[in-house]
């Protein structure tokens, strides 16, 4: 498939069932931060999202619980939770 990094991990352009044991964490312009691992985004979207779709695309379509903004001021992603 060639869409990870050399030593197997996933990239931004993984799908989303490659990447569940990454974890995201989000602020938005109010502070206000969420550590979550990538699936229970996923889980909580308005619309299903697809297991093909890319993690890059999830994070797109994120925003702020709290204030809402689109994109949050900061997306990171950690795969494994230290």
């Amino acid at each position: 498939m060639g869409r990870h990094a050399l030593d197997g991990r996933p990239t931004p352009v993984s799908p989303l069932w490659h990447c569940e044991s990454a974890w995201l964490s989000v602020r938005g312009e109010c502070g206000h931060a969420v550590v979550a691992p990538v699936r229970a985004f996923a889980r909580r979207a308005a619309r299903p999202i697809s297991p093909s779709t890319e993690l890059y695309r999830l994070v797109d379509r994120l925003r702020c619980s709290r204030c809402a903004t689109r994109p949050p001021q900061h997306v990171s992603v950690r795969w494994d939770r230290e």
